[in-house]
């Protein structure tokens, strides 16, 4: 799963979220922050890097930066699977 901005981040933890019935508050507790700083990131009003790593963390996912000309190649490897 490629995830290319903070929106698709976002979007990604609400649909997870609903899916397994966790709540704001709960995710919160689980990844070590204020719901009231995990609304603000979810809302893209103040985003940290740690709450983005550990939002990441929290789905089972690692947030990693790659260099923009090789992003594309990347992708096209994880969208194929070869990278799990």
């Amino acid at each position: 799963m490629v995830v290319k901005t903070f929106s698709d981040m976002t979007a990604l933890v609400s649909a997870r979220c609903r899916k397994r019935n966790v709540s704001t508050a709960a995710l919160a507790r689980r990844i070590g922050c204020t719901p009231r700083r995990l609304r603000a990131t979810l809302a893209q009003e103040d985003v940290k890097l740690a709450t983005a790593v550990a939002l990441a963390a929290s789905l089972g996912l690692e947030l990693v930066l790659v260099p923009i000309e090789h992003a594309e190649k990347i992708e096209a490897v994880v969208c194929r699977g070869l990278l799990l």
